[in-house]
């Protein structure tokens, strides 16, 4: 699981999809443009992002993921948020609610292209 070893218990491992690490750069950004990280892993119920800045666990945001074919526009809650031990980074795992219908394809095609499954 990376860095982020000790995430809150209950949080972690209810995962009922396999994720997937991604092999290159996905940036992540608020509706305002704002941007917040990059993904780390992604799964068809959530994603891993990491960030400079820790993010409010238990908060709902509306991302847009800049993916290669366009963006995808979701809405995530963000489960848990712990800084990184071996840089200034903070992980943050979040919990896919929507994605937007007309994005759906897109975020389908992601998921298709992303690298690796993690164990």
């Amino acid at each position: 699981m990376s860095d982020y070893e000790s995430v809150p218990a209950g949080s972690a491992e209810q995962r009922a999809q396999p994720r997937y690490r991604l092999g290159y750069t996905l940036p992540v950004r608020d509706l305002r443009g704002r941007a917040l990280g990059q993904l780390s892993n992604l799964s068809a119920e959530g994603f891993m992002l990491v960030s400079d800045e820790p993010l409010e666990a238990n908060r709902r945001y509306d991302l847009v993921l800049q993916a290669e074919g366009g963006e995808v526009r979701l809405s995530a809650r963000c489960v848990w948020c712990q800084p990184s031990s071996y840089s200034t980074n903070h992980g943050a795992g979040f919990r896919i609610e929507v994605v937007l219908v007309d994005d759906r394809p897109r975020f389908q095609a992601l998921l298709r292209t992303a690298g690796p499954e993690l164990a």
